[in-house]
C-alpha cells in the first residue's frame, strides 16, 4: 500500500507545480512524507520534510513550516514508539489493523474538565 500512498501523494504534486501552485506542491510532499512515517521509513521522511521546510522558508510560507514542524514531532513520537515497541517485544513487522495510527503515539495532552 505503500508504493500505491506514495504514487498518488507525487502525481498531486505534479498536478500542483502544473497548475503552479508551490505551497500545495510542499504540502503535496509533506503528505508523501507522512506515509513514509506510517511506514517506519523514518530518514526518507525526515529528508523529504526538511526540503519542504527549507522551501516553506524562503517562500515566507508560515502555515506549511508549521505543518513542517509538526510532522517532524510526529516522526520524533512515532520512532520513539517502535523503538519502545521494539525493546519490549510488542512489534510486528506489519500493520496488522487499521488503527495503528492511532495508537501509535501516546496522547500527552492534559484532559481538561468541562463544567457546566
Amino acid at each position: 500500500h505503500l508504493e500505491t500512498a506514495v504514487r498518488m501523494a507525487r502525481q498531486q504534486r505534479y498536478l500542483a507545480l502544473w497548475l503552479g501552485d508551490e505551497k500545495m506542491a510542499d504540502r503535496c510532499t509533506l503528505n508523501e512524507a507522512f506515509n513514509y512515517i506510517h511506514a517506519g521509513q523514518f530518514e526518507v521522511a525526515l529528508r523529504l520534510i526538511r526540503a519542504v521546510k527549507r522551501s516553506s522558508e524562503q517562500r515566507d510560507d508560515d502555515l506549511t513550516v508549521r505543518m513542517c514542524q509538526s510532522a517532524l514531532l510526529f516522526c520524533h513520537r512515532v520512532r520513539t514508539a517502535n523503538k519502545h515497541e521494539t525493546e519490549h517485544g510488542n512489534r510486528n513487522d506489519t500493520t496488522t489493523d487499521d488503527f495503528q495510527r492511532i495508537r501509535i503515539v501516546q496522547d500527552r495532552s492534559k484532559r481538561s474538565r468541562i463544567t457546566a
